[in-house]
């Protein structure tokens, strides 16, 4: 067996932390089938223009090595914030060449998993289809639960979805989100995210510990409760309705201190990068609360496991979600978390038991800030029983999820 991951979420030496979860998927079925035997297309957006005057980071090389996984890094033009819904044609004939020639390679073709609905399965399906090549879509959540209330993507998402012949995602909410549009629950397989257990894993928080992660973050001598917020810096993740509750959550606790932007005894750490920080740097500092908040960038799976293992609880706020892995993470290294009720997030905490669930269906703004303070306050001050938080996860692995993909492809 031979397989082709193809999606544009997928590490590169220019972003090393993009879409790691793919890389870890590929990195388990490699151990199953050989190295050898798989390959990824990981596609580069490309304009060249706005590339040149924001000064972005370099491109880079269009064939590299990853875990000793050939990676190929082909370049797609594309129009930053504007005729998005044409980006599956731009997508279509930067990689039309590319499966042409897998498709003319010797012996039994691979089979190809496109990951993300849109634009790489609604543009490369068809080609899949045109060459004769056997593929698979994988559909990670906003992918199809955005797109599908988008007028504009509806219709493409929907039909490459009921034309796919297997269909992947990452647990069964979104499967039952997809059955309930219409698409036929037979050729939808969910599995579960996975976690690696040797990084992300329960170490007693001692108060020597404690303190050394706290003086690494630079938090000053005081001992602090701390919120973590794992994620990238975009609008589906709502990291601004957090810095908001946050603020009300100083305002409830310790009035004075905030008027006099002085350190107080509760501290946000913003883990991730996206084009919403410089404006979330500037709502902190609008609020008053910019001492309380530490942005700090990107960091290794090693260094936000150390955060999670020191953190009181980590939050995810966002509005639309697959599975999440910050969370799978977090639980596994006995962290609770709060977190809004979306995707597969409702089938992973237990109310009080490993977090706090916040509603936010039908909800305004003020209502789902309102409720997100007062569950950070709760995870607070509640004593968690960590340990048990983190054994609760230990069935999650990449090495099962592997193993289903590759059942069902084998089929």
């Amino acid at each position: 067996m031979r397989l082709v991951l193809l999606s544009n979420l997928y590490p590169n030496p220019e972003e090393p932390f993009r879409a790691t979860y793919n890389r870890r998927l590929i990195k388990a079925i490699a151990k199953q089938i050989g190295k050898a035997s798989i390959s990824v297309i990981g596609t580069i957006y490309w304009c060249p223009l706005v590339d040149s005057l924001l000064r972005k980071r370099k491109k880079p090389p269009k064939k590299t090595q990853l875990d000793g996984i050939s990676v190929s890094h082909p370049r797609m033009f594309y129009t930053p914030g504007f005729l998005i819904h044409k980006h599956h044609f731009f997508y279509r004939f930067a990689l039309r060449r590319t499966l042409q020639k897998i498709s003319k390679t010797s012996g039994n073709p691979p089979h190809i998993i496109i990951a993300f609905v849109y634009p790489d399965a609604v543009a490369m399906a068809p080609i899949c289809r045109e060459l004769g090549l056997s593929y698979s879509v994988m559909v990670l959540g906003s992918d199809f639960r955005v797109r599908l209330k988008q007028p504009r993507f509806r219709s493409m998402v929907m039909n490459c979805l009921e034309e796919a012949s297997t269909i992947f995602c990452p647990g069964k909410a979104l499967k039952h989100d997809m059955v309930a549009k219409g698409i036929s629950p037979d050729k939808i397989i969910p599995f579960d995210n996975g976690v690696e257990h040797e990084i992300f894993q329960f170490r007693n928080k001692t108060t020597e510990s404690a303190k050394l992660v706290h003086e690494e973050l630079e938090l000053g001598e005081a001992p602090v409760l701390n919120i973590l917020f794992v994620g990238n810096l975009l609008d589906v993740k709502a990291p601004q309705r957090l810095i908001r509750a946050f603020k009300f959550l100083l305002q409830s606790k310790q009035p004075d201190q905030i008027t006099d932007n002085s350190k107080s005894s509760i501290h946000l750490n913003i883990v991730g990068d996206g084009p919403l920080r410089p404006n979330l740097m500037k709502l902190t500092t609008d609020l008053g609360i910019a001492e309380q908040v530490t942005f700090h960038g990107r960091k290794t799976p090693e260094c936000i496991a150390e955060m999670m293992q020191s953190a009181n609880c980590l939050c995810l706020c966002s509005r639309s979600e697959g599975m999440p892995n910050v969370v799978v993470e977090a639980l596994a290294c006995g962290c609770p978390v709060v977190a809004t009720s979306v995707g597969e997030v409702p089938y992973l905490i237990e109310e009080g038991i490993n977090g706090y669930l916040v509603e936010i269906h039908n909800l305004s703004e003020e209502a789902i800030t309102d409720d997100l303070t007062h569950k950070l306050d709760q995870a607070l001050i509640k004593p968690w029983d960590r340990e048990l938080i983190s054994s609760r996860m230990t069935n999650y692995s990449w090495e099962t999820a592997a193993t289903k993909i590759l059942d069902a492809v084998g089929n």
